[in-house]
């Protein structure tokens, strides 16, 4: 049964709210929704009150909230504020965006992006002279390395607050979810050979019987009398 939609998190009408936009105002999805948020949040709405308001005009929302991935069910255990500077070839220009990061995948809801953390191939810092893009800011910049669903590959950089907290936090999720794979991946090994293994014996059971002509049922072809009938090969 879908929830109501008060009873869903803000992150998750945001991020229904941001594919309803995306069709109805597709020059500037994210943008238009931010002023509408903060039109209500200036008549004294909360964020999540504004947000379940404007999720009233959605026609089809208990499809939209049921066709987003499953890494929407999991909580946000931290979020950090940045600015999207570039890298991806969906979203040429910079905006501010908020990195949440939940219990499998990273979400930038304003780019409509999840990256689980088993397809970030690397994460680090980076300084101004390292990225020709870069936003001007004396600090560095965040740079994350992942493969998308067909395999492609994309290097995204934030500017982004504390940067020396962040890449730690993602990065310990990456080596998780990591090794996480790996074990997964091992027990599949163990497990192949041991069924394999039961269908030689399953095979090697049928060629080496033979089939009653009286009863129809199936003995070993070494005895010469059925053991189900009596019957004579």
């Amino acid at each position: 049964m879908v929830k109501q939609p008060e009873e869903l998190p803000y992150d998750t009408l945001y991020k229904v709210l941001l594919s309803f936009y995306s069709i109805k105002y597709p020059n500037n999805p994210d943008g238009i929704l931010n002023v509408h948020i903060d039109r209500k949040v200036r008549e004294g709405l909360t964020e999540h009150e504004a947000a379940v308001l404007l999720s009233k005009q959605i026609p089809d929302l208990e499809k939209r909230v049921e066709s987003l991935p499953k890494e929407f069910s999991e909580p946000i255990e931290e979020a950090f504020s940045a600015r999207y500077v570039g890298g991806h070839p969906l979203h040429p220009n910079p905006r501010g965006v908020k990195i949440c990061l939940r219990t499998t995948a990273l979400d930038v809801p304003e780019l409509q992006l999840v990256i689980p953390y088993a397809k970030i191939s690397n994460i680090k810092s980076v300084t101004q002279e390292e990225v020709e893009f870069a936003w001007k800011k004396e600090r560095e910049n965040l740079h994350i390395s992942f493969s998308d669903q067909v395999g492609m590959n994309h290097n995204m950089i934030f500017d982004v607050e504390n940067v020396e907290k962040v890449v730690p936090a993602i990065y310990q999720r990456v080596v998780n979810a990591t090794r996480k794979q790996a074990e997964t991946e091992k027990q599949q090994l163990l497990i192949e050979p041991v069924v394999r293994e039961k269908e030689i014996i399953r095979e090697r059971e049928v060629i080496c019987k033979v089939k009653c002509p009286y009863c129809g049922k199936l003995y070993n072809e070494v005895l010469d009398v059925c053991p189900h009938c009596g019957g004579k090969r």
